[in-house]
């Protein structure tokens, strides 16, 4: 699950370790800001978490998420419609839930 984290850090664990911790701060608070935004349909808002959660995405290589978070952010851009926008963020919020969950179990 983390093997493009540990070639990054050269399998140093404590940076690892610094990295998860970051991980774990930073996408609870993206998770939520991203489930208010598609109860509030702001379509704003849900582009700016699939924007800023992109980096930390691919530096975990969580590559499918990442992909999901960048057509997500471009359909945005190219005007969507909104139900479309929706199903694909409610499905990048689980995911990102679901890797969350994961990396806990295992760290």
């Amino acid at each position: 699950m983390l093997d493009k984290l540990r070639e990054m850090t050269g399998n140093d664990d404590s940076r690892m370790n610094t990295y998860i911790q970051v991980f774990k701060e930073e996408m609870p608070e993206y998770c939520g800001i991203l489930q208010k935004a598609i109860h509030e349909k702001n379509v704003e808002s849900i582009a700016y978490v699939a924007h800023i959660s992109k980096p930390l995405l691919e530096m975990f290589g969580f590559n499918t998420l990442h992909q999901q978070a960048n057509n997500l952010e471009l359909d945005i851009t190219n005007g969507v419609i909104f139900n479309l926008i929706k199903e694909k963020a409610e499905h990048l919020l689980s995911e990102m839930k679901n890797t969350l969950e994961e990396l806990k179990k295992n760290t």
